[in-house]
């Protein structure tokens, strides 16, 4: 299906849309609204491929609170105002992909009441906000944002709550990579990833009981409650003291390891206190990896560490 110089709305579905095969729709002399808006159910299954483009429309809109868009196959948004508008339920399952590209508004727009689940790949590439969260967003699979402007690869708002259970990474070539007002909880074995900094209002709160990564430099702005209850690494050193912290930071031993050639200054515990260390183990399989000593902190790898070229140190630590 190929549609060319629309006007109004180009797919309008109020009732059952079931995708399997191509749709191409371009070019649209509209300054606003959506090229395709389902208020109803609208499957795009594994075969199917749907591509957007257009100069000032926005992509999709799951129109309403009872909307459900599933999405078990490609969807490619390039050049348009919003890439996904949604106000109702958003699924993109496994091995599933959406692809939005060069959005002047924001790739994904959640509203308040919406919910958008994700197991598969969400990508966003040159948009003023990789996402607007506004709803509930759940994230079980990879979801890389990437952005443009200074509002943020990921902005969420007062009433917004955000839940990460896998991998999520937000990668900023302007100021700011996390805006939060509202909630955000990285959960045990999740992966929050971010290159610049964080912007975080009084009255929201950011918990983490998973891998927490900043590379950010440009230093961060936190208020309300930011809680370590896992692991961070905070490559610049930027976070201590604007964090409630009860487990450990921690900078990543680079390598190739050496045996026996101990690595200094490899665990930051200035904002903890009465810690006991525990033992030292690589965090992809469990295995002790070495010793470390706390009077001069340095961590010294055994034979168990040989061939890796980077160990990110879990620590078991127990207060009082």
């Amino acid at each position: 299906m190929w549609i060319y110089s629309v006007n109004n709305i180009a797919i309008l579905n109020q009732d059952r849309f079931y995708n399997y095969g191509t749709i191409d729709i371009e070019n649209s002399g509209e300054s606003s609204g959506f090229l395709i808006v389902n208020s109803d159910q609208f499957r795009n299954y594994s075969s199917g491929i749907i591509n957007l483009n257009s100069d000032i429309y926005g992509g999709i809109s799951n129109a309403s609170t009872s909307s459900n868009f599933k999405n078990y196959g490609n969807i490619d948004i390039n050049e348009v105002s919003i890439g996904i508008n949604n106000e109702g339920s958003l699924i993109n399952y496994d091995g599933a992909f959406i692809d939005a590209q060069n959005n002047s508004s924001a790739s994904y727009s959640n509203q308040v009441g919406g919910t958008i689940t994700n197991h598969g790949y969400l990508f966003s590439l040159h948009s003023d906000a990789g996402i607007y969260n506004y709803g509930t967003l759940t994230n079980n699979k990879s979801f890389t944002v990437f952005y443009s402007d200074a509002y943020g690869s990921l902005r969420n708002f007062s009433t917004g709550v955000i839940n990460n259970y896998d991998q999520i990474y937000l990668h900023g070539t302007s100021l700011i990579d996390l805006e939060n007002d509202g909630s955000i909880t990285n959960h045990y074995g999740g992966y929050f990833a971010i290159n610049k900094t964080i912007d975080q209002s009084l009255g929201a709160d950011f918990t983490n009981y998973g891998f927490f990564v900043s590379f950010g430099s440009n230093g961060h702005n936190i208020s309300g409650v930011f809680e370590n209850n896992g692991v961070i690494d905070d490559d610049y050193g930027q976070l201590q003291g604007m964090i409630s912290n009860n487990r450990v930071l921690v900078a990543p031993v680079a390598g190739p390891m050496q045996v026996g050639v101990p690595y200094p200054n490899v665990l930051d515990i200035a904002s903890l206190t009465d810690v006991n260390i525990g033992d030292w183990k690589i965090s992809m399989n469990g295995t002790k990896a070495g010793t470390y000593d706390e009077v001069t902190n340095e961590f010294t790898p055994n034979a168990s560490a040989v061939g890796l070229t980077t160990i990110y140190i879990y620590i078991n630590t127990r207060f009082g």
